[in-house]
Formats: structure tokens, sequence, C-alpha cells
């Protein structure tokens, strides 16, 4: 591991930390697609001062190392400089673990930039999401994209193609589970692990305020059972999970997947949310929100001279902390769920349990 990464682990432990251990940042919000789930719809392809590359260097130089920073979108290949912006989260912030997140709509593209990346960085941890929340024209139906299912399947191709030269690119399918494909998600997600050189299946278990209200209902049965399935491939490993720490992550991922259930149940949370703490969320035009799923922008980094301190150091961010905490706000989102986990004593008790037991397991069955 290198010194960086420790730094940012220890960033990560820490009570008070100064500045986010994670990130997601919205590269672009334009998109073809019209996703009947989608909780950032509102956003998409609306006119937008997006960042430019000089900007974006200036603020990843501000963050300095990080756990993991998520490329998300919009669709992030529609950015025209996101093989160079992930080139700078690999020099500024070297994190554990890099996510880009992609519909797969656009096959050559994501291939183009992988190979731009990893060609300059054949060792860089990259995880490659592809949603596919189902199957055939089901799935064209759902994202509103006649022929997506097919070039999803060509990303999918293009990654498992790339695997072979790059042995830290992993690749992930996302399912998320709404009331438009609650039927069929968990056929979608045997044909998936069937089908597609996967590293790693990864339900969602829908968020936010939906395009379409029917997209908003919950399934927390269907999002379990595909949870126990995916657990099961990875305990067996036909799966072999995201990280270089397979083992401590994909047990965290259990634990974290019955988390979100017990949650979206209740209307409760039972740990502490990591939104303007570990976590950081970042817009295209550089503001930055309180999480993804609230609409209160606490700065932008342009405002901010490019200096995520001013932002996360700022009253207004400690004004924005006290009132989420009065509305004991909730939600099931991961990416804040995974830093709070780990800094949770009663998830690291579970966690460990898990892995234990696995361990065992993988004994018994040797």
């Amino acid at each position: 591991m290198k010194i960086s990464q420790v730094k940012s682990l220890a960033r990560l432990a820490s009570p008070m930390p100064t500045l986010p251990s994670y990130l997601i940042f919205f590269v672009t919000n334009r998109c073809e697609a019209m996703c009947g789930h989608c909780f950032y719809w509102r956003q998409i392809n609306s006119n937008t001062d997006e960042l430019s590359l000089e900007e974006i260097e200036s603020v990843l130089k501000s963050l300095g190392s990080m756990v993991q920073v998520t490329i998300t979108g919009g669709s992030p290949e529609l950015q025209n400089h996101v093989s160079d912006i992930l080139k700078l989260v690999h020099r500024y912030n070297n994190p554990l673990n890099i996510t880009f997140c992609s519909n797969g709509n656009h096959p050559f593209k994501l291939e183009n930039i992988l190979i731009s990346y990893l060609g300059e960085h054949p060792d860089a941890a990259l995880t490659v999401d592809i949603s596919l929340d189902a199957l055939g024209e089901e799935c064209d139906e759902i994202r509103g994209v006649q022929g997506l299912f097919k070039r999803a399947v060509s990303s999918f191709e293009v990654v498992s193609r790339l695997k072979s030269d790059f042995p830290n690119l992993r690749l992930g399918c996302g399912i998320c589970v709404s009331g438009l494909n609650y039927n069929s998600s968990f056929d979608t997600a045997k044909w998936a692990v069937e089908n597609l050189d996967l590293d790693n299946l990864t339900p969602i278990l829908v968020r936010g305020q939906t395009r379409e209200p029917e997209a908003a209902k919950k399934y927390t049965d269907v999002f379990l059972k595909i949870s126990e399935f995916a657990e099961q491939q990875l305990k067996t490993e036909k799966l072999r999970g995201y990280s270089n720490f397979t083992k401590i992550v994909n047990s965290k991922d259990f634990v974290q997947k019955e988390l979100i259930a017990e949650i979206a149940r209740s209307d409760k949370m039972p740990i502490r949310c990591s939104a303007l703490s570990e976590t950081a969320v970042l817009y295209p035009n550089g503001d930055v929100p309180i999480c993804e799923l609230r609409g209160e922008v606490i700065g932008n980094v342009r405002s901010a001279g490019y200096d995520f301190r001013n932002i996360w150091q700022s009253s207004v961010l400690k004004d924005s902390m006290r009132k989420v905490d009065e509305e004991e706000c909730y939600c099931w989102h991961q990416c804040f769920l995974s830093a709070s986990m780990m800094k949770s004593r009663s998830t690291q008790r579970k966690i460990a349990s898990k892995l234990i037991k696995t361990a065992l397991a993988g004994i018994r069955n040797g």
C-alpha cells in the first residue's frame, strides 16, 4: 500500500475529518437515457456550466489522498475530458479504488476512455459498474432508449476483454430494484452472473424522488433475495468482488445490504450518516450539496477558490450538519453508508462476524 493511501485511511479513521475520504463526482449531467427510477432526472440535460479540466484539477489537488472516488453522471462517457479526469484523480487523490459508473450506452467511447487511462496506469484499481435493470426490450423501456440493452452487453464485453491486460480492472453489474422491475430483477441477476464476466453484482434499492412515481415503490424482499444470491456467488468465489481487500470488502457489503433493508423498512437511521463528514458530492457546475438526495447546496468550488477546505470547514457546513441531525434524516444510499459503517462499532462487529464465518466456511469446504 502506498503512503498516500495510508494517509487516506488515516483521514477516514479521524473522529473529526477536515476533508472527505469519499468523493462522488457527477462529471456531467448529459444523458440520453430517461430512466423511470432516476433520482437525478430534474437535472439531466439542463443547461449547466460544467467545470473545465483546469478547474477540476485545482479541486482534486485540494482534496489530496482519498479512499474512494466515484465518477458518475449523467453518462460520464459524454464528458469530453473524462479520461483526463481519471488521470487527475490518480495523480492527486490516488484512491484505493476508483469507480466508473456507466449505463452501457457507449461501448466504443467506454473502451477508448479505459485504454487511455489504464494505458498510462496499468496497475490502477478501477471498477467499472454498468447498470442492467432488466433484459432485452424491458431494459430499453425502463431506460427509455431503444437498443440500450444490446449496447450495454457490448460494454460488459469491452471491459471483460480489457481485464486480461489490466489485473486491477474489475467489472460490476448494478441492478436498481424498483416498482418497474421487481418481478423480473432476480432473473436479470441470475442471467448476468451466468452470461457476463462479472466480478461483482450489486442490487440497489430505489431511492429519492423518481421520474416515474411507480418506480419509487420499495421491494426490500426482492432486494434481499438478490443480495443473498450475490453473497452466495462471492462466498463460493464465482465472483471475486470489487477490491484487492476482497474478503473484508465483501463482508462489509453483506452487512450493508442487511442494513439497507432495515433502514428502508423502519424509516430510521441506526448509524450516523457520512454526509458532510467522510463523504462529499460534487456536481458538474461545482456545486457541493449536502448529499445526492437533498437539494441544499453548501457551497460552490468556484466561489471557494477551488479549495475544498473552504467548504468542508465552513460555518454553512456545520449549520447543515445540525439541521440534518435535528430532522433525523435517513436514507439507504450505499455510498454514504460505506464510510459510516467503517466507523460504527456495531457494524464493525457485524463485519468481523461475517468475515470469520466466511473464513470458517471456506476451511470446511476446503
